[in-house]
This record gives C-alpha cells, structure tokens and sequence, in this order.
C-alpha cells in the first residue's frame, strides 16, 4: 500500500520522535511530506525523514480582529492567551493542509502526523481493509472533547474533506458572532460529519512529547490523560461513531 505521512506544525521535539515514525509502517510504501514554519532546521529534518518535500513557511499574519471572533464563543476564554492558542490553531490547520496538497490524491492512505507524537510500536493492522471515506483516530479519554486531533489514518477521500479543517474554520469564521461556538476538537468532528466521513477511534499508543516550558503550562498532564487512555488498550478493540 502507497502511504502519505503528512507532518506538519512546529518540530520541537522531533529528534525524539523521528525513529519511531520512520518505523509507523514497516512492508509499505511510505513517503513523507513536510511542512513546518520559520525558523526550522530544514536541513536535519531532510536529512531524517529524507521527505518527498520539505517546505518551511513563514506564519501567515493573522489579524486580532480574527481571533477575537473566535475567543468570543468560548466557554472558558481568559484573554490574551487565548488568541495566541486560536492564532496556533488556524496555523495549524493551514499546515495541514499545506501538506494533504503536496501529496497530492494519488496515494491509497493517508497519515496525519505532528512531529511531538512518540510511538512505542508500529501500527499493527491499522491499514486494513482502510476504504477512500474512512478516517481512524486515537481514542480521547472520555467523549467530551470531540475527536484527537494528533493523528488521523485516512483514505483518500477522507484525507481530502480532513484537511480541508482550514476551510471549515473560515466557513465557520463568516457565521454571524455567537451563533457558533470554537471548540477546536469538537469542531472537527463537525467538520467530518458534514462531509460524510466515516469515522473510527482506536486504541493507539503514543506519547505526545512536549518541550518542559510546555508541561509547565499544563500539557504535561494532557500528555499523561491521553496516554492513559491509549497505553493500557489493544488494537483490536474498535469503538465507532454514528455520524449519519
């Protein structure tokens, strides 16, 4: 099977990370694509991960007025932190995207992959039977937060209407104010229910690596929750949402 890898976002801990997403997929036909923003070090990440493409972006300026529309349906928004989480998040998406269009829709799966997930094994089985509108993704810990947004396995079709997140989130943008709220999770999975897609959560063991100013601010103990809720599980157990 031919597979896209689709990396994107900021490298800050992918020296930690490289080995164990050169190992994803071992017996297919695996090539990387790169996107990642100033500054970066193009040259190891080539040299690593030897991609299809490499390309390193200068963040696309985004207006406060922006943000602000999207801060403003939060149930929890606690000032000027949160436009820099919705700023990260737009960015985000358009790395993902920028990644899904260097590929191209000649491959057969799709893998969305951010350079901090750390993986204690390859993905047993994880490509099988995997049709063009099917999209797997790790399982949260509980069902309040839409769907984990760190991986996502995906047809070709899937993978499409996935990485369009960036146009869903503009589309959301032209909503009146206050009759839509910004969870980026469960927005998501609104996303991917519009479009059809079906979607699965799996038990899939990672380790999201954060730098330590990170854990400080909190994502140390999202790390832990998320690998509680993947460590102990196995891979044959399938939990399905109904999106019809």
């Amino acid at each position: 099977m031919r597979v896209a890898a689709l990396l994107s976002g900021q490298p800050r801990t992918w020296r930690r990370c490289v080995a164990s997403h050169l190992n994803l997929f071992a017996g297919h036909d695996v090539d990387f694509y790169l996107q990642t923003w100033e500054p970066a070090p193009h040259a190891e990440l080539s040299a690593a991960y030897r991609p299809a493409v490499c390309r390193v972006e200068a963040p696309e300026p985004i207006k406060k007025t922006v943000t602000a529309r999207m801060v403003a349906t939060r149930e929890h928004a606690t000032g000027p932190r949160d436009h820099g989480r919705a700023r990260a998040m737009l960015w985000q998406w358009r790395g993902v995207r920028t990644a899904w269009e260097m590929a191209g829709g000649h491959y057969d799966a799709y893998v969305r992959l951010r350079y901090d997930l750390l993986f204690r094994e390859p993905f047993p089985g994880l490509l099988d039977g995997l049709g063009e509108n099917d999209c797997r993704v790790p399982l949260w810990r509980d069902d309040e937060n839409g769907l984990n947004d760190h991986l996502a396995v995906m047809g070709r079709r899937a993978a499409e209407a996935y990485c369009d997140m960036d146009g869903f989130l503009r589309w959301r943008l032209d909503r009146p104010r206050r009759t839509y709220p910004f969870h980026f999770t469960k927005n998501l999975e609104e996303h991917l229910a519009r479009e059809g897609v079906d979607v699965e959560e799996r038990p899939i063991p990672y380790l999201l690596v954060r730098p330590e100013f990170a854990q400080i601010e909190g994502y140390g103990t999202m790390a832990k929750r998320i690998e509680q809720a993947n460590e102990s599980a196995t891979f044959g157990a399938l939990v399905k949402r109904n999106h019809q």
